[in-house]
């Protein structure tokens, strides 16, 4: 599901472009843009849970003054198939961020994106929201439209789970060769009798051949 700030992308805004990077202004020109994008598209990946797919955005305020900080907003076409964090926010001079963008459901030819960036006072700057937002004049903010893409790559494995995947397989061959080490019980090769061995067997077995008889004579005394 979307969240509750997502906003449709409007029905006037062109559907094709011939350069994603390229942003424009409301009147139709290029404009020079507020906010950096890397990457310049929507790379969705499955997610680790393998429930949907998810995209990064980095965004970067490049604005030319390199003190004024830029507000964001992004719009997407199909609101009820995407969850955008942050969709609003407020970048300082230089500063990055990462924009998530997951849907559970399958990606469409025609879903895209729009970004909306506008350059703010410090005081317009302060307790951004979506009601803020709405405020703003239109007139200055810059539009760039993102297109969204299907990667056909797996996910990578990150350093961290690439260790501790290593160290479990490490362990479990490690036991696996101890338990190949281990004898059964009851094995043959287990089992080592030596002479003495043999010596004391056997004059046990002389004694009780001679104690028993005697012994069964005297049962027999005793009974009567």
């Amino acid at each position: 599901m979307a969240t509750a700030t997502m906003t449709i992308l409007e029905s006037t805004a062109p559907k094709k472009m011939t350069n994603n990077s390229a942003s424009i202004s409301p009147n139709g020109g290029p404009s020079v843009a507020n906010l950096t994008l890397s990457p310049p598209d929507l790379v969705f990946q499955p997610t680790r849970s393998q429930i949907g797919v998810i995209a990064k955005v980095t965004l970067h305020n490049v604005h030319p003054s390199r003190h004024r900080p830029v507000a964001y907003k992004i719009k997407t076409n199909a609101p009820a198939r995407y969850s955008v964090k942050p969709v609003l926010g407020v970048l300082a001079p230089g500063a990055m961020m990462d924009v998530l963008v997951r849907s559970e459901a399958a990606i469409q030819p025609e879903d895209r994106f729009l970004l909306q960036t506008i350059a703010l006072t410090d005081d317009e700057a302060s307790n951004m929201d979506s009601e803020k937002w709405r405020t703003l004049d239109r007139s200055r903010m810059i539009d760039t439209f993102i297109f969204c893409k299907q990667s056909t790559r797996p996910r990578a494995i990150s350093s961290s789970s690439q260790k501790v995947l290593e160290t479990t397989t490490t362990s479990t061959t490690s036991s696996l060769l101890s338990s190949a080490s281990i004898r059964q019980p009851g094995s043959l090769s287990q089992v080592r009798v030596t002479k003495v061995d043999l010596a004391v067997f056997s004059i046990f077995c002389l004694l009780l051949g001679v104690v028993l008889p005697y012994t069964r004579s005297l049962m027999l005394l005793l009974s009567i």
